[in-house]
């Protein structure tokens, strides 16, 4: 896609910048490749990681041209090893010094304040609705493409009404049972909050405890919204705001009774 997107993209964005001497207009060419790449898989990117990099042009001024270089060497590379082997281990040195600077600079530019616009959630339709749009408003700028604000229009409209759709469906009170191996979580939603038991071998890893549970919070686009319990707390009688706990082991949410089995893993629905 990003491929696709540089091919038909580049030359018409930088055709936008004005035209300025050899240095800057290698600059322009990296920021229209760096767009036009952008343009092309930013739907993708919201629908897998869930975020949009705001820095990007930024960071693609440093990574693109140093990909090239290690690209060069690489192919450098490949023939002269077979000639010198010092020659070649030299070569390989320098590639593996570009790919750590190259790392080093994204990490540092993804530490900046709002290098990222995080947590969004798209779903399928929307992500093919993004896609339909971008070539809409392509064919219309091109073509001067009149019916292409009414087609835009459409795929606006239905882009909000899938999201109230899927906010409708996100907001249903349900209990879900997490598959974490060795451990237990289970999480009862309910008002657009909701409470976690989870097992105290998770409670003690915070890397792997924000592994489990953000995912679903961004699917079900929860930031704060959310509260963390021992799993043992279940054999106490405590009142929540939205559950309870019978003290022998379950627990009282939304009109039926959870048996918390910490020894299976499992919640399972009891009369």
């Amino acid at each position: 896609m990003a491929v696709l997107g540089i091919v038909y993209f580049k030359d018409y964005i930088r055709g936008l910048f004005p035209k300025s001497s050899y240095f800057f207009d290698k600059i322009f060419i990296l920021l229209s490749v760096s767009i036009a790449a952008q343009i092309a898989t930013f739907p993708l990117g919201l629908f897998y990681f869930h975020q949009y990099p705001n820095l990007f042009m930024f960071s693609n001024l440093i990574v693109i041209p140093c990909i090239s270089i290690v690209l060069y060497l690489g192919i450098a590379f490949i023939f002269i090893v077979h000639i010198s082997s010092i020659l070649g281990e030299i070569i390989s040195e320098i590639i593996a010094i570009y790919i750590q600077f190259i790392a080093d600079a994204v990490n540092r530019i993804q530490d900046i304040p709002y290098a990222f616009f995080e947590g969004v959630r798209i779903t399928l339709t929307q992500m093919i609705l993004l896609y339909i749009l971008i070539i809409v408003i392509s064919l219309s700028v091109k073509y001067r493409w009149k019916t292409g604000l009414i087609l835009t229009l459409i795929c606006v409209v239905m882009f909000i009404l899938n999201d109230l759709f899927y906010l409708n469906k996100i907001r249903q009170n349900e209990v879900v049972v997490f598959d974490v191996g060795k451990g237990s979580l289970v999480g009862f939603k309910r008002d657009n909050h909701i409470y976690f038991l989870m097992s105290d071998n998770l409670l003690e890893d915070e890397k792997k405890m924000e592994y489990l549970i953000k995912p679903y919070l961004i699917a079900n686009r929860m930031n704060k919204q959310y509260s963390i319990f021992t799993a043992s707390l279940s054999h106490k009688k405590v009142n929540l705001k939205n559950i309870k706990l019978l003290g022998n082991g379950a627990v009282w949410f939304d009109g039926n009774a959870y048996k918390i089995n910490t020894d299976i893993y499992k919640a399972k629905r009891y009369k």
